[in-house]
């Protein structure tokens, strides 16, 4: 069901998409066809809504990273408290959901991961554009040496 150039025209038609057609520094996904058509380029509807196209720009995250592993302790965490909750052996019963829990908590912290690393680009992005625009708020400092800093030193017998 989900084609994403298709899908796209058609919410832009009905004035529901905002999303722009490619981002203006958006680097395309090149498929195993080799092609580059606009459902190409658009992303997933794993993480379309989350994040934009614009930061397809960024560098991928590392696979462990912090909120990967946290994320995943605390679903692993959730799994334990659920079997003893349900009365069985904590660490023994229900391997599969806990390896399910630990799995979507990983995705799920990298994908936190990608947004936290395009939220900070972001706004660094806009601050460098605020102080190349305004650059008489952000004189360079006049660079003293140590010397000037320290009084006269008079030495007292």
């Amino acid at each position: 069901w989900w084609d994403g150039g298709t899908f796209v025209r058609r919410l832009r038609r009905v004035g529901l998409c905002t999303v722009p057609r490619v981002a203006e520094f958006a680097v395309p996904v090149v498929l195993q066809t080799g092609l580059q058509s606009e459902s190409q380029i658009f992303q997933s509807p794993a993480m379309g809504w989350w994040i934009p196209d614009e930061a397809r720009v960024l560098p991928p995250p590392n696979l462990v990273n912090r909120n990967s592993v946290w994320v995943s302790f605390m679903g692993w965490c959730t799994a334990l408290v659920d079997n003893a909750i349900n009365h069985r052996p904590p660490l023994r019963a229900g391997l599969h959901r806990q390896f399910l829990y630990v799995t979507v908590g990983w995705f799920i912290g990298y994908y936190l991961t990608k947004h936290d690393n395009y939220k900070h680009a972001k706004r660094d992005r806009d601050l460098m554009e605020y102080i190349r625009l305004h650059p008489e708020d952000f004189k360079k400092p006049e660079r003293k040496t140590f010397a000037e800093f320290l009084e006269k030193f008079y030495p007292i017998r």
